[in-house]
């Protein structure tokens, strides 16, 4: 369960030996580091994707799309919100990751509370749920480069229609990581981003774990 984590610790050595498996790996050097767990959650990926490991850019939008959508509807995250955070935090390159920070994570706990997190928005239709983008947004993200989107919600998809988003990101060879936790505590740019799954063939998700690397304070 993506609950608050227990201290880990990072030697340089152990993150230059997760070197080799990701090609595109970034500003993972020698030196002091902290690490923040994020969860073991799952991914989906077109078929003979590896892992994913880059820099990653977090986009805090909770608090720009509370109450805009009905019971059992997601509120939409648009190429709007992504151009509003790139004129104050500057625009996307090729090969980072976007970290969709909409807030839902806090819902992911035990005891009658938890509903909220899928049961309540899905099954029950009592309140709004999980904010999701559009599928013009991993069109966008694409053209800029970004080959993977996480967020910390249950589904990249809306709760009403969550297939459009996934058809445009995988079509396009993207990656989606669903379920994240702790994006709160990673800065608007500067993590290094590390999600390592289960290898499964011919799959189109796997479980897998989470994790942020940040220079140290």
């Amino acid at each position: 369960m993506p609950l608050q984590p227990k201290k880990f610790s990072l030697s340089s050595r152990s993150v230059q030996s997760l070197e080799p498996a990701f090609a595109q790996r970034r500003r993972f050097v020698a030196g002091a580091l902290r690490l923040v767990r994020l969860a073991d959650r799952d991914a989906h990926a077109a078929p003979g994707s590896q892992g994913s490991g880059s820099e990653g850019r977090r986009l805090a939008l909770g608090g720009h799309l509370d109450g805009q959508a009905e019971d059992g509807a997601s509120p939409a995250i648009t190429v709007a919100h992504l151009e509003a955070w790139e004129e104050e935090h500057g625009r996307f390159e090729p090969g980072e990751v976007a970290l969709l920070l909409t807030g839902w994570s806090k819902h992911y706990v035990k005891g009658e509370a938890g509903r909220a997190f899928l049961h309540e928005p899905v099954v029950l239709q009592s309140r709004p749920a999980w904010p999701a983008p559009e599928a013009a947004v991993a069109v966008f993200l694409h053209e800029r480069g970004v080959g993977t989107i996480g967020i910390d919600a249950p589904s990249m998809g809306s709760a009403e229609e969550g297939n459009e988003v996934h058809r445009a990101g995988l079509s396009r060879e993207m990656a989606f990581i669903e379920g994240l936790t702790n994006l709160d505590r990673l800065p608007p740019r500067g993590a290094s981003f590390v999600f390592l799954p289960i290898k499964i063939a011919v799959a189109s998700g796997a479980p897998g774990r989470a994790i942020a690397v940040l220079p140290a304070d």
